[in-house]
């Protein structure tokens, strides 16, 4: 088990080392489920498809893979987005 302190910056961004990453088998595509409550956060890596997991949650007129890949992409879009913004400052 890893125990490390991160700081937040001003953008609540905390960066995690790789050891860390790695023994929570996190990589650069994992999609991580946030949850909070009574003072904690938890960093839940998700590997199975997004919309997969939704599946009877909404209904869904495409593809599962098709799904995953537009929230794979407009959620690219929106960081990409935030750090032009971020830029700026």
């Amino acid at each position: 088990m890893y125990v490390e302190l991160v700081k937040i910056d001003r953008h609540g961004r905390f960066y995690l080392r790789k050891e860390i990453r790695k023994a929570a088998g996190i990589d650069d595509e994992t999609v991580l489920e946030v949850t909070a409550s009574e003072g904690k956060i938890v960093l839940t890596p998700r590997k199975e498809s997004i919309a997969k997991a939704s599946r009877g949650i909404f209904k869904i007129n495409r593809h599962i893979e098709d799904v995953d890949k537009e929230i794979e992409e407009k959620s690219l879009k929106k960081i990409l987005g935030e750090l032009d913004d971020l830029r700026r400052c």
